[in-house]
């Protein structure tokens, strides 16, 4: 009986040792599954977030850099309002035309509330704000006091406070002012509106429980999105847990409990290279393991059925992982493209470059990095509207994508820059022709919501690799022939060459020696003379700006001019050129008038009303005896600087529109502007008498001029025969080498008296015109 009893319970001792063994195997395989998902949702949560710091932490660095930017540009035009004001840099830093510069740089960053400059002794110079300037002292303020008392302390981001003006959440960021002796002369401060940081991060921000910080490296909270209201309101009382001290600082990902909201979080943190910042993009840990609470619970589920179940489950994971891994490939995707374009973004370029280069070094293939930068977008966009302009930029990236092979690699970089990787070339001329490729796929017109808009586009090449030269060394060289492309004309492509690296050092030392031309009394006007054609008199001259380098000897201004209009300088330089223009006028015969060309870019950065009324009064010129001379390009901001030359026309000078035919006004520019005088480009007088072209444009511009009443004169007149058809063509005034080449002022007394005594009497060389 016992015996049979104990054969009976060993079947089901097995039986429950068996299901035992099973049970057990399958919650062991429910077990190692579920670390596996779990270890593998946290991965992606990890790596997700700091791909999504890096993209924003870079927008967040460049946000700042224009700041620094708008806070040097405006630095570097109160140094050009110097000279003004006899060195006196608070009276330069108080004036108007200061205020100006303030509320110019406020208007291009959308991010800036105000510009504002306070003295050593913590009195405000000057602000974007208003004006006229308010009294104010801020000496009292910590932030001064900072800086005052520490000679090292450069840049200072303060904490957040409610502006009293606006009523928004703002920040301050402060810099240190030196003089000549690096001692202490003020602070220059922008207020930052962090409720556009706010809009940049929620962008980003797309899932319900992510959060992105940008706190100081010490802790302090800027801005949080989502927001928590009582966190940002008493930032003083809130302190992120040192976010360097526990990832060091190149940054990392960590996992901690929110002093901010007492979740518990996965923290990918990264700190900004230039500035004491802290980004931090979040998760709760919560989120990131929605998914694998569900799997952990269907295992579990699943390991009480024993064999069936774990086999189930086992197919339930796997699918799931894959579903896991598809996800976190999508949002490296977004992580590493651009979202308007669809096309590669600088990270993902970058890594692709780099890798080429090691890829490159190995096979020893040559391959080709070509920067693009579009010509005309700016206009585009702001004439249109920044729709159109991401449409436009949406075309260009289909337009560019469609002209190159499937191995290459097309990227928007920024704005409206992208590069090309052309892998595997041959010969340069290939990329030579890939270059005029795009040139001309970009030129045809592009139809945005109704309205067409033509662009161009100029291109930089280099090639790799080259010796030791790494991805950022080429990417230096493409842009030193993208440089050299858009200073040549735009709409052209230029390869690399060694000499570039020459030029960009000499360019560097030109600007600095022409920032002390003026002082160091280098600069001068020639002027060349300008013959009425009906009465062979001088009737005026034109002022000719001369650099006469101490060292290089004379300076084309062909050579310094763009110099002057893309660092600023122009602005000073040009009001000097129209005082001493003026001046020296004055000294002429009452019949005598002088002709000063205007820049377009002094029609953006200078006052040029005040200084052509300040050059008058000071001078005592009558404003009859002043001609200003402005280019076509001019035209193209038509509502600001036609309110400008209808108040110079009002003083009573006279203006005339120069190098007609070669810029890009159209005919209803002359109904437009005040003109009272049109010159005609030497290029088409010079070639009148060999081309038909040239002359037909020529007798076409004085028949327009005739019927609108307006005077006109032909520049470049070097031959007898040239002036005899422009005489016989109703041509007003003539000036050039046959008449007179430019001279310094002392000259012109002795040269008046001898055309008097010898006044030019040439004939027309064409008979019957």
């Amino acid at each position: 009986m016992t015996s049979f009893h104990q054969m009976r319970r060993r079947p089901a001792r097995w039986i429950v040792l068996l299901g035992c063994f099973v049970a057990g195997s399958a919650t062991l395989g429910a077990g190692f599954v579920s670390v596996i998902l779990y270890n593998k949702d946290i991965s992606s949560a990890e790596n997700t977030l700091r791909n999504l710091s890096l993209v924003l932490a870079e927008q967040t660095e460049r946000a700042f850099q224009s700041i620094d930017l708008s806070q040097q540009t405006a630095l570097q035009a109160l140094d050009g309002l110097e000279e003004a004001w006899s060195h006196d840099l608070k009276a330069a830093a108080r004036t108007y035309s200061f205020y100006q510069v303030l509320v110019n740089q406020v208007e291009q960053l959308p991010h800036v509330e105000a510009l504002t400059l306070v003295d050593d002794k913590g009195r405000l110079l000057n602000s974007s704000r208003s004006w006229p300037i308010p009294e104010m002292d801020v000496s009292d303020r910590p932030y001064f006091k900072a800086f005052r008392d520490n000679p090292d302390l450069q840049l200072m981001i303060g904490e957040p406070a409610v502006s009293r003006v606006s009523g928004t959440l703002t920040v301050l960021v402060v810099r240190r002012m030196t003089g000549p002796s690096r001692e202490f002369t003020g602070l220059i401060i922008s207020a930052i509106a962090l409720d556009y940081f706010q809009t940049l991060y929620r962008e980003i921000a797309l899932l319900p429980e992510r959060a992105v910080t940008l706190a100081r490296s010490d802790g302090a909270l800027l801005v949080r999105y989502p927001e928590i209201q009582s966190a940002l309101t008493d930032a003083h009382s809130v302190r992120l847990n040192s976010p360097r001290a526990f990832v060091g600082r190149a940054g990392g990902v960590t996992r901690s409990i929110s002093v901010l909201d007492g979740k518990d979080r996965i923290i990918a943190v990264q700190n900004l290279k230039r500035y004491p910042l802290v980004l931090l993009v979040s998760d709760t840990v919560e989120t990131a393991l929605s998914t694998w609470y569900y799997q952990a619970a269907l295992l579990a589920a699943i390991a009480a059925l024993m064999d069936v179940a774990v086999a189930m489950a086992c197919l339930l994971g796997v699918r799931q992982i894959r579903a896991t891994a598809k996800r976190a490939e999508a949002e490296s995707f977004l992580a590493r493209h651009d979202t308007l374009t669809g096309l590669p973004n600088r990270i993902l370029f970058n890594e692709e470059i780099e890798r080429t280069v090691r890829e490159a070094k190995q096979s020893d293939r040559t391959f080709a990095v070509l920067l693009l930068d579009l010509d005309g977008f700016k206009e585009v966009n702001d004439t249109l509207g920044h729709q159109a302009g991401d449409e436009l930029l949406r075309n260009v990236g289909a337009r560019l994508r469609a002209c190159i092979r499937k191995s290459d690699l097309i990227a928007r970089i920024g704005g409206d820059e992208f590069a090309v990787v052309q892998r595997d070339v041959e010969h340069p001329d290939e990329t030579s022709a890939l270059a005029r490729r795009l040139i001309e796929t970009m030129r045809a017109p592009y139809r945005l919501y109704g309205d067409l808009a033509s662009i161009g586009i100029s291109v930089g090449i280099a090639f790799g690799p080259d010796g030791d030269q790494d991805a950022d060394q080429l990417m230096r060289r493409a842009d030193l022939a993208l440089y050299s492309a858009k200073r040549e004309g735009r709409g052209t492509f230029r390869l690399y060459e060694p000499k570039m690296d020459e030029e960009r050092l000499a360019r560097r030392a030109l600007e600095r020696d022409l920032a002390r031309a003026v002082e160091a009394g280098e600069l001068e006007l020639f002027y060349q003379p300008i013959f009425d054609l009906r009465t062979d008199l001088v009737v005026g001259f034109e002022g000719l700006l001369r650099w006469r380098h101490a060292r290089h000897g004379l300076v084309s201004p062909h050579e310094f001019i763009p110099i002057a209009e893309e660092t600023g300088l122009i602005g000073p330089i040009g009001e000097w050129v129209i005082q001493q223009a003026c001046h020296q006028a004055a000294n002429w015969p009452a019949s005598i008038k002088v002709a000063v060309n205007l820049s377009p870019v002094q029609f953006k950065t200078g006052d040029v009303m005040a200084a052509v009324t300040h050059a008058l009064a000071s001078s005592g010129l009558p404003a009859e005896r002043l001609e200003l001379e402005v280019t076509e390009s001019t035209l193209l901001d038509a509502g600001a600087v036609g309110d400008i030359l209808q108040q110079v026309k009002t003083l009573g000078a006279t203006i005339a529109l120069d190098d007609f035919g070669t810029g890009y006004a159209s005919m209803s520019s002359l109904r437009s502007f005040p003109f009272d005088k049109i010159k005609i480009d030497q290029s088409f007088v010079q070639e009148m008498n060999s081309s038909s072209g040239s002359a037909a444009i020529v007798y076409a511009t004085l028949d327009l001029a005739r019927r609108l009443g307006i005077a006109t004169t032909a520049e470049g007149v070097e031959t007898e025969e040239q002036l005899g058809v422009l005489r016989a063509a109703g041509c007003t005034t003539a000036q050039g080498y046959l008449i007179g080449k430019p001279m310094q002022a002392e000259h012109i007394p002795s040269f008046l008296v001898q055309s008097e005594v010898h006044p030019l009497r040439l004939q027309s060389s064409v008979e019957g015109t």
